[in-house]
């Protein structure tokens, strides 16, 4: 039995802007008088598909890498602050760094 998905809030935000998106691509695709008489409703729904696949990868490479890009330096909460550290794991300096300092492995 299939399930109604509920519309995340985020959708709403660029509701309108994507509704100009699609008229304006119908207008670059077909012209203003639309698709051709004959056009299947397979064929539309596939290059809908297409298309919404390709704003699908769009917005997660964009997404992942704003994501992924370095975080600035800022002060600790003592005030000396951690310039050049990392927290990211596994970095020098991060989380996983069981060093001292001064380097130690303890």
């Amino acid at each position: 039995m299939a399930r109604k998905t509920i519309p995340r809030p985020e959708v709403e935000i660029p509701k309108v802007y994507l509704d100009g998106v699609a008229k304006n691509l119908v207008g670059k695709l077909y012209g203003p008088n639309g698709p051709p008489r004959g056009t299947t409703f397979a064929d539309l729904e596939e290059l809908a598909v297409q298309l919404g696949r390709t704003i699908s990868r769009e917005l997660l490479n964009r997404a992942l890498e704003r994501q992924a890009a370095p975080l600035p330096a800022t002060p600790s909460v003592d005030g000396v602050g951690d310039v050049g550290g990392s927290d990211r794991v596994g970095e020098a300096g991060g989380a996983a760094d069981a060093g001292d300092r001064d380097g130690t492995v303890r």
